[in-house]
Formats: structure tokens, sequence, C-alpha cells
């Protein structure tokens, strides 16, 4: 069963919010998968976070099922990326200088993810936006690929040219074989007759680290308001706060503010 977000832009110069949304933004669930509020609305949504990652504006939904959603503000129908933490997902923390994806889930674990964007996608994005003109990446197609690690599922969202521009010819790599140019991604024969293909992934995943130590549920998480995006706070339910070194994923600090009965 997929989950529904409503976006609605207010009016200048009152702020009124009209009546009609700007954009419903749908998700399926990544994976088959229980919920653990719901059983019947697996995909309920349990949090939403926007913040920044990078130069980038994201919305972000943490789903009972575990699945997280990443949409970009300025481009608010694509889903950016997509990924799981296996069990209910609630506390997101994102960190902008070191595009930080942080998760709690019920599974009693942190997940950090360390994001990019591409750096070639990055500098067209904003010379197209400074023109106010469309590229050719608006003829782009969808392509989603789908990779497991452990109880972590990954739903990356790529793009590839539908429609190449004519470019000058691509020049031989080191190796001696025929690369892709550089400037179009084309493809181009190599030295043993296979194609090699440049593809350029929007937002690529490029590290994992999971923090254990919580013996409950954890429904808060924040990163310090520092440039390192080493240090991430986490509170669980019975009242325990932990201070994590994401770099080393070992605890720095832990203390009991509080309790919860349930």
């Amino acid at each position: 069963m997929r989950s529904h977000i409503t976006v609605h832009i207010p009016t200048f110069p009152y702020q009124t919010i009209p009546e009609t949304p700007y954009a419903v933004l749908n998700s399926e669930p990544l994976v088959p998968s229980r919920g653990h509020i719901d059983q019947q609305h697996p995909h309920a949504i349990n949090s939403l976070t926007i913040g920044e990652l990078g130069s980038e504006e994201v919305l972000v939904s943490a789903h009972d099922d575990g699945d997280v959603c990443v949409w970009y503000t300025r481009n608010i129908k694509r889903m950016a990326l997509r990924l799981s933490v296996g069990q209910s997902a609630w506390g997101v923390a994102l960190h902008k200088e070191r595009r930080l994806l942080a998760v709690s889930a019920n599974s009693h674990l942190i997940t950090v993810f360390e994001l990019a964007v591409g750096k070639e996608e990055q500098a067209a994005r904003d010379e197209r936006d400074r023109r106010g003109e469309q590229s050719d990446e608006d003829e782009d197609e969808e392509v989603i690929t789908t990779r497991t690690e452990g109880h972590l599922s990954f739903d990356s969202v790529q793009r590839r040219k539908k429609k190449r521009p004519s470019v000058r010819e691509c020049d031989d790599g080191e190796d001696g074989w025929k690369l892709g140019c550089e400037e179009c991604g084309r493809l181009a024969p190599t030295k043993n007759g296979r194609k090699r293909r440049k593809e350029k992934p929007e937002v690529k995943d490029k590290s994992i680290k999971t923090l254990l130590g919580h013996d409950n549920n954890i429904p808060s998480i924040s990163f310090l308001d520092d440039s390192s995006g080493r240090w991430l706070v986490g509170t669980d339910i019975d009242g325990v706060v932990i201070l994590w070194d994401v770099h080393t994923q070992r605890m720095v600090e832990k203390c009991k503010l509080g309790f919860s009965k349930y």
C-alpha cells in the first residue's frame, strides 16, 4: 500500500494555503514488510523532516515499514533516493556540510548514510538554474537499481540520457581502452569489444555506519552543530541519551535524563 504526502505552497503576500495542492508525493514500499503500528498500513509515515544536504534542500519521510524516502524541494515531484533500515523508521537527522543522513529505527539501531551529489550533475543544474533554461536532462529516463547489504536495502534513482548531444571525439584512456566522453557520457567500444557505460547517479551512497547501544526504540536523533559531522545524539523512549562518535561508531557519553512508562 502506498503513502501520500500533500505539498502546498503558500501564496504571496499573505502566505495563505491554497485548497489545491501543488503536488501529491506517492511512494510504494521498497520491499514487502510488516508495519509496527498498523499491520494494514505498513507504509504509513512516522515522521517528515526538511533540511539540507550540501547545496540541496531535501524532504525526508520515515515510514513504519523501515523505508526512508528523499525528495529535493527544488524538484519536489521526483524522488531522489529511497532506502530501507529494515524496521519501523522514526528519527531523522541531516548534516549539511558532510551530506549525512541518520535514521533511527525500532531495531534499536541508528544508521548513518554518507551521501554525495555528483559534482558534474550539480554544476549542470546550477548553470541551468542561473540561465533559467531547461537542459537535455529533462529528457532523461529514470533507472532504479536495488542492492542489499545485510538488513539494509537501497533503491537508488539514477538517470541516463535518452538523447545525447554530438560533441568532440572521445580520447583514449591511459590503459589503451576507448572510454566514453567525459562531457557526453557516450558509449564507446573497449579493447575487448565490449562497451562501457558512464552512468551518473544523481545521488549515490558512499558508506554506511551503524550505531548500536540503545536498548529501546529511538524516536529522536540530532547532529551537533559543527562542520565535522562527527557527533550525533540519540534519545530513546526510556530516557537514555547517548552521544556518539560517528567516525568510530562508539559511544562517547551515556546518561539517563528521564523515563517513559508504557
